[in-house]
């Protein structure tokens, strides 16, 4: 999954209030991975404001998240690169420059975006999108760095990130860690859904089958509740 540039309602540029407030209201949304709403919030944001980049962005990474509508993914994508220098922080300039990069396969290019980013942060933290390109690019050591880097340390909050560090452990082959960094989300939350999709992923790649069957069926039929919520229809 993917996060957003942050920027902060200081550094989002010179738009219109409605815009801004609908705006936040995405950024709101995409924090409790209510990735359909947050996209119509982003999309309200721009039918405001057009030039609105990091809407744009928000939307991008909302539609991507949830996998729907390439078409409109790429739209959203190509409009807050054409958009970007209406974003006064450069961090923000610079994250909308290094997703379109990945979307081009350009992963030089996206790479030295997100290095540029982490000199102006003076290397403090991790970005999940850096650790992302550095996964695509199966540079799975690296990608493991900036995740543990990015994610809340006391396991108070869960996020992305924490479900993107276990998937690259897999992929590393590095099953012990996957199954300590899923143990501590349990001990955190047990029923957040990156806890549930990582219980999945490790579950799988131990060919579990019957945990990995239930903990499909939980999903699913979250997913199912979540549809019938944003549609209007009752169980």
């Amino acid at each position: 999954a993917k996060l957003p540039p942050t920027t902060g309602l200081a550094v989002i540029g010179d738009y219109p209030r409605e815009a801004v407030e609908q705006h936040l209201e995405a950024e709101s949304e995409f924090s409790r991975r209510n990735w359909i709403e947050a996209a119509q919030r982003a999309l309200g944001a721009v039918q405001v404001d057009s030039t609105m980049a990091i809407a744009w962005m928000l939307r991008y990474f909302a539609l991507s998240n949830a996998g729907i509508s390439v078409h409109e993914q790429l739209e959203a994508l190509s409009a807050a690169y054409r958009q970007r220098h209406r974003e006064r922080s450069p961090v923000a300039r610079l994250g909308i420059a290094a997703e379109y990069a990945r979307a081009r396969l350009d992963d030089a290019g996206a790479l030295a975006a997100y290095d540029s980013i982490m000199r102006l942060m003076g290397n403090r933290g991790g970005i999940n999108n850096h650790g992302n390109a550095y996964r695509d690019t199966r540079r799975f050591d690296l990608a493991i760095r900036i995740y543990r880097r990015s994610i809340d340390t006391t396991y108070a909050y869960l996020g992305v990130s924490n479900g993107n560090l276990v998937a690259t452990l897999l992929r590393a082959g590095r099953i012990d860690e996957a199954k300590a960094e899923v143990a501590r989300m349990v001990r955190s939350d047990s029923a957040n859904a990156e806890t549930i999709g990582s219980r999945y992923a490790v579950a799988t790649a131990m060919r579990d089958w019957a945990e990995s069957e239930r903990l499909a069926r939980w999903r699913v039929a979250t997913a199912k509740s979540e549809s019938e919520r944003l549609t209007g229809i009752t169980a």
